[in-house]
This record gives structure tokens, sequence and C-alpha cells, in this order.
């Protein structure tokens, strides 16, 4: 896991945006997670989602969302196994 967190720091970054919705409670948006090839499969992904997580719960988040595209079963599989689970609702976007 040393590795893992060594890596993390020099491969492309995580992006999460604070918001407060309505309920009060304090929601991550994860905007993506990329892992430049040679990389992936290491634990890099998982050491910047944990360092993530934490940060985000001491500043008082209590979820993170983000999105994926239904045909990415390689994406799907690294956040199953971090955790993450399909919410019953629909994400809606506008496009400009």
């Amino acid at each position: 896991m040393r590795e893992a967190r060594a890596a993390a720091r020099s491969a492309p970054a995580s992006c999460a945006a604070r918001s407060r919705p309505r309920r009060g409670s304090v929601v991550a948006k994860l905007d993506d997670v990329t892992i430049r090839d040679g990389w992936q499969g290491r634990g890099v992904g998982t050491a910047m989602l944990d360092a993530l997580a934490a940060r985000l719960r001491a500043e008082g988040a209590t979820r993170i969302d983000t999105a994926c595209h239904r045909d990415n079963a390689g994406a799907w599989r690294f956040y199953d196994r971090a955790g993450f689970r399909p919410l019953d609702e629909e994400r809606i976007a506008k496009l400009i």
C-alpha cells in the first residue's frame, strides 16, 4: 500500500467539490478518477479514494456521489470494490 500511496501523488488526481443538498448534509461530487496505464491494478485509485474519503469525512461529508458510463465495466468494478453503490435516482444535466 505504501507504493500505491506514493504513486497516487504522481498519478493524475481525482477532483471533488462539496455541495449542500436540502437535507443539510454535505455530499461530495467526484468528477473523475484517472490512473495512467501501467499503474492500474496496483492500488493507486483505491489509495486516492481512501485519502479523499478520509479528508471529506473530516470536513463533514457523509457521501461521495459520482457518475459512470453504463458500458464502462472496468470502472463499475472499481467503484463497486471501493464501496460505491447505485442510488435509486437518475442524474440529470442541461447540455449547453
